[in-house]
């Protein structure tokens, strides 16, 4: 008996480090589909307006929720000189323009939620967002893009004792986060080059 305990207690360190196995949550952004582009959008100076974007009928409260993620993450990377919540769900480019004149911005941006998913995340979390942004003076649309994100849960481990369940996937607001982050990488002006021409030596 004695030594079978001394066997046990030799194999449990393994037994609780395999318990420690970690299986996160897969995060998948997919590259943007850009169908318009402008580089008169390129200019940093700009004020630009967001409007409320347009959730699905099965998840409205969605729209304001991820207008406002994308606001924060415009912000965060200075990609305009100013970026604002416009609180109104325009239904045209024309309707945002004016909306934009009304609140004085250079820009404004509106954009839909064809597909949203976000459940208890034992299933992949899904967000798909098509932008469009106009310029307010000349009514016109320099931007148009689709962008999509999802997540799925982490894969379970099985030992021949236990399995150990993967983490759940991320909820759709960690997903917009994703997005908006894209969106600002997308949408920041590149650098100047320096001017400085190499020397020959």
């Amino acid at each position: 008996m004695p030594l079978l305990f001394l066997l046990v207690l030799l194999a449990l360190p393994g037994c609780i480090s395999m318990l420690n196995v970690h299986s996160p949550a897969m995060i998948t952004v997919r590259p943007v589909d850009v169908f318009v582009q402008s580089s008169a959008l390129l200019n940093p100076s700009r004020a630009m307006g967001i409007t409320l974007f347009a959730g699905p009928s099965h998840f409205p409260e969605a729209g304001a929720e991820v207008a406002t993620i994308v606001q924060q993450e415009l912000l965060k990377g200075s990609v305009f000189r100013q970026t604002l919540i416009i609180p109104r769900t325009v239904q045209s480019g024309e309707e945002g323009v004016y909306w934009g004149q009304k609140e004085g911005c250079d820009l404004v941006m509106l954009a839909g939620i064809p597909d949203v998913f976000d459940g208890s995340g034992n299933l992949t979390t899904r967000l798909t967002l098509q932008v469009e942004i106009w310029d307010v003076r000349t009514s016109s649309r320099l931007w148009y893009f689709q962008q999509e994100a999802f997540s799925s849960p982490g894969a379970d481990v099985d030992f021949y004792w236990t399995t150990i369940a993967g983490d759940s996937a991320v909820r759709y607001k960690v997903l917009a986060r994703e997005l908006g982050a894209q969106m600002a990488d997308l949408l920041t002006v590149p650098p100047e080059p320096s001017g400085m021409m190499p020397l020959c030596l």
